[in-house]
């Protein structure tokens, strides 16, 4: 066995070909991509937002980023024991302190759901008794033509904009806590003799077609059209692309790190840290953190307006 020391972390670890199930089961974890369900292209989101009255895709993005939320804030805390117990690294022990916070989360989406379940109560308290589709859409779509549809399409239009911008600003949050943990990670990944990886940006969701979408909503008389469609394309980046690259990238570290500690015990590569280049000319092997191939020059990672 050999003495960990803190000058020289790398080769402090135990040096023995027994399986760190732990590293183990936490590399599979990472390596598995999140369930994706719910998570619309614009089309969907369109059709789905205006039948809806643009109640559904926001009661459902709240539950399914919630789901998702938890889900990583779980590889991270096991990530960050790792680190404490098997680095060696004082630092190591500050790591959990970066794991994105759900309790902030979770009161942002107690914010949207308010906001859509109240303006579903709202139409049910005002329009008791006098319900008709007539009355619906005068209170909608059709901008209220009286006193009463007039209140109601401004409940509708604030409420329903409010709640989606509140998602919005907990995506933005939660991606951007989740960066700022990658890179806590790849400071003590260097401190493991690793060279620097890039941590991808999950922007803003500003994306050109659903922006077009999102005005084209709010000239015809849906102001929630423009937050629908900003919390709709920030969300489906992250979910299927940024996210996925961001646990793909530390699964790959991990790995290096294991490798390093451990050469003789056989790691088994799992199935997203196989990835190729897209050219079906080429299909050489890339890293998580390419964002060309290094062989075809083929641009790696397709953004999400190309493939809703």
């Amino acid at each position: 066995m050999t003495a960990i020391t803190l000058d020289n972390p790398t080769h402090g670890a135990i040096d023995s070909t027994e399986p760190d199930r732990l590293a183990g089961a936490l590399l599979y974890s990472l390596s598995r991509p999140m369930p994706d369900k719910g998570m619309w292209g614009l089309s969907r989101t369109l059709l789905v937002g205006v039948l809806s009255f643009g109640l559904w895709p926001l009661l459902e993005w709240i539950k399914r980023f919630g789901d998702l939320a938890r889900a990583e804030s779980v590889q991270w805390e096991h990530l960050a024991e790792w680190m404490r117990l098997r680095s060696g690294l004082p630092e190591s022990a500050d790591l959990a302190r970066w794991i994105p916070r759900t309790d902030k989360g979770l009161l942002l989406r107690g914010i949207s759901l308010v906001c859509g379940v109240g303006v579903i109560w709202a139409f049910v308290l005002h329009l008791h008794g006098q319900f008709s589709w007539s009355m619906l859409m005068a209170s909608t779509y059709r901008g209220g033509q009286s006193q009463l549809t007039a209140r109601l399409f401004t409940i509708w239009t604030m409420g329903l904009g409010i709640g989606y911008l509140v998602h919005w600003l907990n995506v933005a949050l939660h991606i951007r806590a989740t960066e700022r943990f990658i890179g806590q990670f790849n400071s003590l990944a260097r401190r493991e003799g690793l060279g620097p990886m890039p941590t991808p940006v999950g922007g803003w969701g500003l994306r050109p077609m659903w922006l077009v979408a999102g005005v084209i909503l709010t000239i015809l008389g849906a102001g929630w059209g423009l937050p629908m469609m900003l919390a709709g394309a920030l969300q489906r980046r992250y979910v299927l692309s940024t996210g996925r690259r961001m646990r793909g990238m530390v699964a790959e570290r991990l790995r290096a790190m294991l490798s390093i500690r451990h050469p003789s015990m056989s790691l088994p590569t799992p199935v997203m840290l196989r990835r190729r280049c897209d050219n079906p000319i080429c299909r050489s092997a890339v890293s998580m953190a390419a964002k060309f191939c290094p062989r075809c020059g083929k641009r790696l990672w397709t953004s999400v307006d190309r493939v809703a």
